[in-house]
């Protein structure tokens, strides 16, 4: 004969309401978007276009370009242009430079092994309107393609509360 459980149902409502706080919780992404690039090289004409969705219409959001890459990268530094694109049609445009590796040669991102992640703040602070649409190129002028990214793209959060 099975015996109820008094104490088991507790301790999950517990758990399950530390889930639910954890999901609402301003440090959730509310978008992300990364994409895979052919063969793992960013070609100079690859524009990646992302549309966010973003959770609340009234809350403000940061953007932050992402993008992961192996060991076989050969460069330290990573040109990217970004177009934060508004619903009135307005371009913002911002020129990044991504340092991805050290004076000594050390990858600066995260990761380990062969695979190692960046980002970049691209935007904070900024409205759904300001952005519904993000454009990302690598914008090195006199590399055709950067082999060693496997993907690129971004990730919108609500913007801290302070």
């Amino acid at each position: 004969m099975l015996q109820p459980l008094r104490h088991g149902w507790a301790a999950c409502i517990a758990i399950a309401l530390v889930v639910a706080m954890a999901a609402c919780s301003p440090e959730q992404a509310s978008y992300s978007d990364l994409r895979p690039l052919p063969h793992d090289t960013w070609q100079h004409n690859l524009v990646i276009d992302c549309t966010p969705v973003y959770g609340d219409s009234t809350a403000t959001y940061d953007i932050m370009f992402v993008m992961r890459h192996t060991v076989d990268l050969a460069v330290a530094q990573l040109p990217v242009t970004v177009d934060l694109i508004a619903a009135d049609s307005t371009i913002v445009r911002r020129q990044l430079c991504i340092t991805l590796a050290d004076q000594y040669g050390h990858w600066t991102g995260s990761g380990f092994g062969t695979l190692y992640q960046h980002r970049d703040t691209i935007a904070t602070g900024i409205t759904p309107a300001q952005a519904t649409h993000v454009v990302l190129w690598q914008s090195a002028d006199s590399i055709p393609g950067i082999a060693g990214i496997t993907e690129a793209g971004i990730i919108v959060t609500p913007t801290p509360r302070k």
